[in-house]
C-alpha cells in the first residue's frame, strides 16, 4: 500500500482531460475506500471544464454516503466560472446535509467577479445563514 493508503488507483478521462472517474484498489487488485473516504467517483464537467456534479461508490461498486456526509452533489457556474450554487443528496436523490450542516448554498457576484452574497439552506431548503 502506498502513502494514499491504496496499491493502485486508475482515472479515465474526457476528450478534454477532465477527470470523469477514479477508482481505488487494493493489493488484492480489488476495491477499497481511498484516500477520501470513497471506492469510486464518477464526475460530470460542463462544456466550459466546470466540474458540475459527482457521485461517489462504496467497495461493492454501488454508490454510498461518504464520510462528507452525502452520496452525490452537484453544482452550477457562471461564465467567470464562479460558483452560483452547490447541493448534496443522499444515495434515493434527496436533500441531505454535509458534515457542516449544509444542504445547499448560493452566491452572487459584482461585474468583477468579487462575491456580494452567500445564502446556505438545510435539507428542509431553509435558508440557516446569509451573508
Amino acid at each position: 500500500m502506498g502513502p494514499d493508503e491504496c496499491a493502485r488507483w486508475t482515472q479515465t478521462y474526457d476528450d478534454r482531460g477532465n477527470v470523469t472517474e477514479t477508482d481505488y484498489f487494493g493489493v488484492r487488485d480489488q476495491l477499497i475506500l481511498g484516500p477520501d473516504g470513497y471506492a469510486k467517483i464518477i464526475a460530470q464537467w460542463d462544456p466550459d471544464n466546470d466540474e458540475i456534479a459527482a457521485q461517489l461508490y462504496g467497495v461493492n461498486g454501488k454508490p454510498m454516503i461518504g464520510p462528507k456526509g452525502y452520496a452525490s452533489w452537484t453544482a452550477r457556474y457562471d461564465a467567470r466560472h464562479n460558483d452560483l450554487e452547490w447541493a448534496c443528496f443522499g444515495l434515493k436523490g434527496e436533500p441531505v446535509v454535509d458534515k457542516d450542516g449544509l444542504a445547499r448554498w448560493t452566491a452572487t457576484y459584482d461585474d468583477q467577479g468579487k462575491a456580494l452574497t452567500v445564502q446556505k439552506y438545510n435539507a428542509d431548503g431553509n435558508q440557516i445563514q446569509a451573508y
